[in-house]
């Protein structure tokens, strides 16, 4: 059966500050989705952090009027060169999506992260 996709990225390379405060990305709409699966990737460099970068997921079952917390944070590590990642499958009953971003400490790390969901079977 063909399928069409569309998939949307939150982060692209996004260098994350040692040190600074958690960030908020904004909310991606995906209720037109029959199927939406998001990849999540945190890279340190030559010399990994002190503290571990983190990425907890939010989601709103009313198209981001309300979030809450899904599951626990992704913790990435403290190797130098470490690449951490996960692949989830987000419920259907998801209107919107968010990922709240924790800091680590010492060194910078780099967050990619994308989704991408069914639109259509034809």
């Amino acid at each position: 059966m063909p399928t069409t996709a569309s998939t949307t990225t939150i982060y692209d390379g996004q260098s994350i500050t040692a040190g600074g405060g958690p960030t908020t990305s904004s909310g991606v709409d995906v209720s037109a989705h029959h199927s939406t699966g998001i990849c999540i990737k945190i890279t340190n460099g030559a010399t990994g952090p002190t503290a571990a970068t983190e990425v907890q997921l939010e989601v709103s079952a009313n198209a981001g009027t309300d979030y809450m917390e899904w599951g626990g944070p992704m913790i990435g590590g403290t190797a130098n060169n470490g690449i951490y990642s996960w692949s989830l499958t987000i419920p259907d009953w998801v209107q919107s999506i968010r990922a709240v971003v924790t800091h680590g400490t010492d060194q910078n790390t780099t967050l990619d992260m994308f989704l991408s969901g069914l639109t259509a079977v034809h």
